[in-house]
């Protein structure tokens, strides 16, 4: 997924006037996590949802990465992404997304033991 296309949901909201630096920590994580569902729906090589929050966070522009280094500095969010894209997703979609996960894990396990049988 290239930067531009990934990003455009910020730079979307700084149209609509939030500033990056200025937006609410929980609109600018609401947008993250956003990202994190997508890409992870998105992409069927991707086996854990941790690897969507670990892709989302690599791809993020260093403004955003500013603007989430701060966020998680100075409201002490002890939490991990993970906890609150759980939290943001609510309990019905987490699950879906866990039983997603699941499968992928699976399907990648018996093409391994196929792969070395």
């Amino acid at each position: 997924m290239s930067k531009e296309r990934n990003t455009h949901d910020i730079s979307r909201s700084e149209g609509e006037g939030f500033g990056l630096q200025e937006m609410d920590a929980g609109h600018f994580l609401h947008l993250l996590l956003g990202r994190v569902e997508r890409m992870f729906l998105g992409s069927a090589n991707l086996e854990h949802l941790e690897d969507a929050v670990g892709r989302v966070v690599a791809d993020m522009t260093k403004e955003e990465r500013l603007r989430f280094d701060s966020i998680f500095r100075t409201e002490n969010l002890n939490l991990t992404l993970d906890t609150h894209l759980k939290h943001f997703l609510g309990d019905e979609k987490w699950e879906e997304l866990e039983t997603l996960e699941r499968n992928r894990i699976l399907e990648y396990d018996q093409y391994r033991s196929e792969g070395t049988g």
